[in-house]
C-alpha cells in the first residue's frame, strides 16, 4: 500500500517505506524536511518516473519498487528543476496576459467606452448559450455574458482603493481600460472567446495565430499552465488539461518539431514552445526562450528521468524556438 494512502503516518515511516521499496535516503534530515514542507505526495509525482516496471498478467506496469541506484537526492533535483521552469513560465505567461488586457481594453475600448458590459459585442453563443450534453447524459448550460457580468461585479465590491475612487468619482461602472485591471485570465479569456469573429480574428492576428480557434485554444491551454504554475503543481512532465490545437508547418513553421502524432501536443513541451512563442509576439527582443532553454537543459541526469517524457525532440536544444 502507497505512504500517501495512509496519511497518519509519521515522516520517519514515509522514510522507511521508501528505503523499503529501495530509494536510498543520504540525508535522513534533509529527507524529513522537504516530507514535511513539500509533502509524500507531492514528492511522489517527481520519483514516479523512476520506479521499476514489470509485466503483471501480460502487461507492462509500474512497479511499487524503485529503479536501481534511485536516491532521495534526485527527486530534490526534479523538485527544483521543476520549480524553476515554473518561475520562468510564470514570468512569461503574466507578461502574455497583460499584453491581452491592454490590446482587448484598447480595441474595444475605441468603438464603446463599457463595451465589456454590453452583450451586443458578444456572439450568441456567449449571450445566449445553450445546454451541452456531457458524456454521462447530464446536460451543463455554459458560462454567458450575464454570469460574467455577474461575477465581474462581485470583483469590483472587494477592497480595491483605485476602483472606489473611480466610483466616487465618475460613477458606479468602470470603462473597460479600468475594469480589465480587476480581471483574472480566466475573466479575460472568458471575453475574448465570446467576442464577435470581427473582434477576436483582428486579435487573433496581432498576436500571430492564423485564425480565432487555435488562438482560443492556445489560451486556454496557458489558462491551463498558469493555474499549474501559481498552485505549485508539477509541469515538467504533466499532460495537460487543456490540449492546443495543432497548427501546419504551412501556417506556423516554427512548430516543424511537433509535426507527428497529434499526442505531441498533448505534451508540456508543446505548451512550453507556445508559450515562447506567444512571448515573442508580445516582446519580439526578449531573451526569455533564451533562459528557458537553459533551464530546461539543466534536467538532473537520474534514473528513469528523460527529456523525452515532456514531450521533447532529441533535437530540441537546436529548435530555433530556443534560438
Amino acid at each position: 500500500m502507497s505512504t500517501y494512502s495512509k496519511p497518519w503516518l509519521s515522516v520517519a515511516d514515509q522514510i522507511a517505506h521508501l528505503q523499503a521499496r529501495g530509494m536510498h535516503i543520504p540525508n535522513v534530515d534533509r529527507a524529513k524536511r522537504y516530507l514535511t514542507t513539500a509533502g509524500y505526495y507531492h514528492l511522489s509525482g517527481y520519483w514516479y518516473p523512476m520506479r521499476s516496471s514489470g509485466v503483471v498478467n501480460g502487461q507492462r506496469v509500474v512497479l511499487d519498487s524503485f529503479l536501481p541506484l534511485v536516491s532521495f537526492d534526485h527527486v530534490v533535483a526534479m523538485f527544483q528543476f521543476d520549480k524553476e521552469l515554473r518561475t520562468l513560465l510564470l514570468e512569461a505567461i503574466t507578461r502574455i496576459e497583460q499584453a491581452l488586457k491592454v490590446d482587448l481594453a484598447h480595441h474595444l475600448g475605441k468603438e464603446d467606452t463599457f463595451a465589456h458590459l454590453h452583450a451586443r459585442h458578444f456572439s450568441p453563443g456567449f449571450v445566449n448559450p445553450q445546454p451541452k450534453l456531457l458524456k454521462n447524459g447530464a446536460t451543463r448550460t455554459p458560462v454567458s455574458h450575464a454570469d460574467w457580468i455577474i461575477s465581474h461585479n462581485k470583483k469590483l465590491t472587494r477592497p480595491n482603493e483605485f476602483v472606489k475612487h473611480h466610483q466616487r468619482k465618475y460613477g458606479p461602472e468602470l470603462p473597460i481600460w479600468v475594469a480589465i485591471e480587476v480581471m483574472d485570465f480566466g475573466d479575460v479569456l472568458y471575453l475574448i472567446d465570446g467576442l464577435r469573429q470581427k473582434w477576436r480574428a483582428p486579435m487573433a492576428v496581432r498576436f500571430g495565430l492564423p485564425d480565432e480557434s487555435r488562438f482560443s485554444s492556445w489560451l486556454g491551454a496557458l489558462r491551463s499552465l498558469r493555474n499549474l504554475c501559481a498552485h505549485h503543481g508539477r509541469v515538467w512532465n504533466h499532460a495537460s488539461p487543456a490540449i492546443p490545437a495543432t497548427v501546419s508547418l504551412k501556417e506556423l513553421p516554427q512548430f516543424s518539431s511537433l509535426h507527428g502524432p497529434p499526442s505531441l501536443w498533448n505534451k508540456p513541451y508543446a505548451t512550453f514552445m507556445i508559450v515562447a512563442y506567444l512571448n515573442k509576439q508580445v516582446v519580439p527582443a526578449s531573451r526569455w526562450q533564451q533562459r528557458f532553454a537553459a533551464a530546461l537543459a539543466t534536467i538532473p541526469a537520474a534514473p528513469g528521468i528523460d527529456i523525452k517524457y515532456a514531450g521533447a525532440p532529441a533535437n530540441w536544444a537546436t529548435d530555433p524556438t530556443w534560438l
